[in-house]
């Protein structure tokens, strides 16, 4: 079993995603000194495209956490990389592929942690996007996200939380993100 956390150090300043990772430490009843939301550049597309590109968000965002933070961080510092990404489904109909959104999650002990060789990650569930937005999204090189197309289309619906309004309501992106985080921290940490 490796140690536990003091604090987490996300590899993003996103309220969903720092919210996302409360929720699951809540849910296990795992005590954490803190979480720290730093800003940290991908090295991918601003909307991702298939596995490579998620994986590589998600260490990247870690590593350069690791970068800012080194003069910082310190003993029981775990450092944590969320990159959505798309990927074309396995299941075409008539039209073509099937596009889903996912999280890839990377997890890291920090440079003082007996255990910072290791790197622990997951897969979030997915949900299907719209073929028309994930086109859109292509033909602009993939700089403008499916999300944001379809926040143009639908005023209503929140470009950072399009799972949301696919569901019809029913699933935001934190809630799947907490869910996987929950998994992620539970077999990581050893929690029973």
């Amino acid at each position: 079993m490796v140690e536990m956390p003091k604090r987490i150090i996300v590899g993003s300043e996103s309220p969903i995603k720092l919210e996302a990772v409360q929720d699951a430490l809540n849910a296990l009843k795992l005590q954490i000194n803190d979480i720290v939301g730093i800003k940290t550049n991908s090295g991918v597309p601003e909307q991702p495209f298939g596995f490579v590109n998620g994986w590589k968000g998600a260490r990247n965002r870690v590593q350069e956490a690791i970068r800012k933070f080194t003069e910082k961080t310190g003993y029981g510092d775990w450092f944590l990389g969320i990159e959505n990404m798309i990927y074309a489904g396995p299941v075409q109909d008539s039209c073509g592929a099937q596009y889903h959104d996912l999280a890839c999650i990377t997890l890291k002990p920090g440079p003082f942690c007996a255990d910072n060789h290791l790197i622990y990650e997951a897969m979030s569930a997915s949900v299907q996007i719209p073929r028309e937005f994930v086109e859109k999204s292509r033909e602009s090189q993939w700089g403008i996200t499916a999300a944001e197309f379809m926040s143009a289309e639908h005023p209503k619906m929140n470009p950072k939380d399009p799972h949301l309004w696919i569901t019809h309501g029913v699933v935001s992106r934190q809630k799947i993100l907490s869910d996987v985080l929950e998994i992620l921290f539970a077999s990581t940490f050893g929690i029973r």
